[in-house]
This record gives C-alpha cells, sequence and structure tokens, in this order.
C-alpha cells in the first residue's frame, strides 16, 4: 500500500470514490499497479507537493496526457461502453475521453467511479518482483506475498459489501475466482461469454447478483486481450446487456 496517498483507507486503493449503499460506484480491480517504481516514487512526490490541481486531482488529462496510463485509457473506453454511451467508431477514443472528462472517472473528488488492485505492491510487470518489493514487503517472491495477501480476501469481501458497488469489473480472467472471492465471499460459477476478433477468442464471465461482477481479460495488450476498439465495445455491451439490464 503506498503510504504517501492522502486518500487510501484501504489496501489496493488507488483513486476514485467507493461510494455507499445509497450511492453505488463502479469499481475496476486490476490485479496489481502498474508503472515502475521511478513513475510512482515521482508520482508520490507531485501528491505531496501538488504541481498543480489537475495532478493533484488525478485528473482524466493527466491520465491521458501526462502519465499515459493505458489502462487508465482502456478503462474509461470500457466504462463509457457499458453505461451506454452512444458509439460512432471514428471518434469512439476521443468520445470516451470526452465522457471520462465529464464524469471525472478515477478522480479524487469524482462520484460514482473507484478504482483498486487485488494485491498493493507494484512492480513493472506481472513477471519482475524488483528488489524495491523485496525491501519494501519483505517478502523474497511475489507469489509469497500473494499468498500471504489472499487471506485479507475476507476483510476486503467486507469492505465491498459495506460500499456495495453497482457493478464490479475485475480485470485479468487469470485471477477469476480472487476477484469472486472479493465480491462473492467464495468462488462461483460463472456464466460465460465468448467472441472473436480478427481470429482471437476473448472471454467475459460474468456473475449476476445484487453487486454484479463482471470479469474481463487485460487490457493493455496479448491477442486475447481487450486490445482493439471492436473489443472493447464489444465487452462493454455484452457486460452492459447482461448486468445491467435495470
Amino acid at each position: 500500500m503506498d503510504l504517501q496517498r492522502h486518500d487510501v483507507v484501504f489496501p489496493g486503493w488507488d483513486s476514485g470514490d467507493p461510494g455507499n449503499t445509497s450511492q453505488r460506484s463502479l469499481w475496476v480491480y486490476g490485479i496489481e499497479p502498474g508503472g515502475s517504481d521511478t513513475i510512482q516514487q515521482a508520482l508520490n512526490e507531485e501528491l505531496s507537493v501538488p504541481e498543480n490541481e489537475e495532478v493533484a486531482n488525478y485528473s482524466v488529462k493527466c491520465q491521458w496526457d501526462v502519465w499515459k496510463w493505458p489502462f487508465n485509457r482502456k478503462a474509461h473506453m470500457l466504462i463509457s461502453v457499458v453505461e451506454g454511451m452512444p458509439i460512432h467508431v471514428p471518434t469512439f477514443a476521443r468520445d470516451a475521453r470526452q465522457y471520462a472528462e465529464a464524469h471525472k472517472i478515477f478522480e479524487r473528488d469524482c462520484k460514482g467511479y473507484f478504482k483498486g488492485n487485488l494485491f498493493p505492491q507494484m512492480n513493472p510487470n506481472m513477471g519482475v518482483w524488483s528488489d524495491a518489493a523485496r525491501i519494501r514487503t519483505g517478502f523474497g517472491s511475489r507469489e509469497e506475498f500473494y499468498e500471504f495477501f489472499r487471506h485479507y480476501f475476507t476483510n476486503l469481501h467486507d469492505i465491498v459489501l459495506k460500499h456495495r458497488p453497482r457493478l464490479f469489473i475485475g480485470v485479468g480472467i487469470g485471477q477469476a475466482q480472487e476477484f469472486a472471492k472479493v465480491v462473492c465471499g467464495e468462488p462461483v460459477d460463472f456464466k460465460t461469454q465468448t467472441f472473436a476478433v480478427n481470429g482471437h477468442n476473448k472471454r467475459i464471465l460474468m456473475k449476476s447478483g445484487d453487486i454484479p461482477l463482471a470479469v474481463v481479460p487485460h487490457l493493455t495488450g496479448g491477442s486475447n486481450g481487450l486490445n482493439s476498439t471492436e473489443a472493447i465495445i464489444t465487452a462493454g455491451k455484452i457486460i452492459r446487456s447482461a448486468l445491467l439490464k435495470g
């Protein structure tokens, strides 16, 4: 957990508004924070002594233009479709950004959108456990840290129940049952819907209920991920139709 962040309430918290039972939010959860320790240190310095209000507020403009985070951009696109934004493919990315700016998605003072991660330790990529991570956590490997932190999922489930998100989107098919433990408190039988883009199959896993859960492939790469405009739009429409009918 990033101890320099002023708005961290529980491990895995990233940014935005977790909501409450009367004003429920849409949650997007990744596996772990991306970027590098250098990026994180720079971000912490900016937050401690903000250069300007947009940086301090984690603005959509900064998410797109300053930090240029692919995950956030793709998440904004997916959310815009899930929420029913009219789709015009030639201008989809621009429209999704405008939608995100209008709704201040993931900004510090936004309402209705929240982003977090299952595991709070950041690394440059999923295949690396950096020296900084070893020093920061005291664990010699990522799997040791993951195994330790899985015991926290019961507490995180209680937090989810407290805030009652109107939709929980987990990013990472391989962690589907871990997202299920966080949202539902136990492993679940997902409904699976598949589609193909350019010959590559994509899977969306869904579980309806008071807190609907959708698990999607990675947003930032891989032939089976949501790595194109068509894939993002298709996935968003599937989730909207299956889980947000009301």
